[in-house]
């Protein structure tokens, strides 16, 4: 199971947050890539990523996502090594829950080498 579209909305919406934040022009081709993928994420449905823990981030970051957006966003909050193993655990069951994990120390992330894409293979250029 692959929510390649959700991961996608979920980076871009990023840049785009970062890039209006820095004043970047973006393109109108760059704008109808962008809606096209987000339609694709609503028809999937949700994001779902895994954050550290923090009720403060949880809440703002899924807030403000899904009002701009309005695609629902699942946050998924735990230590590393314990997110680290339900995202393996998942792996391994042939499931791919988890669209976006952000966070972890260097032996967590290289614990989950090739069971997640890095996030370039997601970006997209005009």
């Amino acid at each position: 199971m692959t929510r390649k579209p959700t991961i996608i909305v979920f980076l871009t919406a990023m840049a785009l947050m970062i890039f209006n934040i820095c004043g970047c022009p973006v393109t109108d081709a760059q704008t109808l890539q962008w809606q096209e993928v987000v339609s694709a994420a609503k028809k999937e449905g949700k994001v779902v990523v895994s954050i550290p823990p923090g009720a403060e981030l949880r809440k703002s970051l899924k807030d403000v996502f899904e009002k701009r957006y309005g695609i629902e966003l699942e946050l998924v909050t735990g230590r590393g090594a314990a997110v680290a193993k339900k995202i393996g655990d998942e792996f391994r069951a042939g499931l791919r829950l988890t669209d976006v994990h952000t966070g972890g120390s260097a032996p967590i992330i290289f614990g989950l080498t090739g069971m997640l894409e890095p996030v370039e293979t997601q970006f997209y250029s005009s």
